[in-house]
């Protein structure tokens, strides 16, 4: 498996070249891009996807929905409802977040099978080019977007991310409900072919202790030590009044 995340340079011709032949070949690749990259970087990526009718877009999604975005943050898409894929059978009612993110276009190509696995909504829209106002102007295209998808032709397999901040820390447990790590460990058994792996739920989370407050504390202190000596020494007291009270 290829696994091509945050490019900063272009990919040279000879690269594109070899990845065309690796694909070709049956194989696989995971390949995430981010917005506003210059346009030669853009342009060397989708050359290399041009074979299977896929392009990313370039510019930079915005989710102005609160109820769909990250608290307070509508550069964070969050994604709940997922496409139809092994690889997204275990995320039904969970939240997937997509920072930073830029639109995946194009329709397959024939002979290819693609599935989007996770877009927008209708509301969002797409900044072309970076600038420091968020706010929605004309020109700015708008969703719904593909924010990820996946690509089979024969044994060929891809998987497009519109994002690499997929499994940043931020966006990893303990953020609430994320689902990132289940979306990016599923995507990578499919890639390698161990579509067995992909029914297996995921384990729970382990139970985490809670370190007393400081009140709890206090009472910990002054109640729960000194039972045992209480006890011993109940007992003791028992032991020696029955002795006494038995004859000689």
């Amino acid at each position: 498996m290829l696994v091509v995340l945050g490019l900063s340079g272009p990919l040279t011709g000879g690269a594109v070249q070899a990845v065309q032949a690796y694909l070709a070949g049956g194989g696989t690749l995971l390949l995430a891009v981010d917005p506003w990259l210059d346009g030669s970087i853009v342009a060397g990526v989708n050359g290399l996807l041009q074979p299977y009718g896929a392009a990313f877009d370039g510019g930079l999604v915005i989710e102005p929905d609160p109820a769909h975005a990250a608290a307070n943050d509508s550069t964070v898409p969050v994604v709940s409802g997922f496409g139809a894929s092994a690889i997204t059978t275990d995320l039904v009612g969970r939240y997937v977040f997509f920072p930073a993110a830029t639109p995946i276009a194009g329709s397959a190509s024939a002979g290819t099978a693609s599935v989007t696995l996770a877009a927008s909504t209708g509301d969002a829209f797409s900044i072309p080019r970076q600038r420091t106002d968020l706010s929605r102007r004309a020109g700015d295209a708008p969703g719904p977007f593909v924010l990820m998808r996946s690509i089979e032709q024969r044994r060929t397999r891809i998987v497009l991310a519109g994002t690499s901040a997929l499994a940043e820390n931020r966006t990893m447990p303990p953020a609430a409900a994320s689902a990132n790590p289940a979306l990016l460990l599923a995507s990578l058994d499919w890639l390698t072919r161990q579509d067995s792996l992909l029914g297996i739920p995921p384990k729970p989370p382990a139970a985490e202790a809670l370190p007393p407050t400081g009140g709890a504390l206090d009472w910990i202190v002054l109640v729960a030590l000194p039972v045992p000596l209480l006890a011993v020494l109940a007992a003791g007291l028992l032991v020696l009044v029955r002795r006494r009270r038995s004859p000689a």
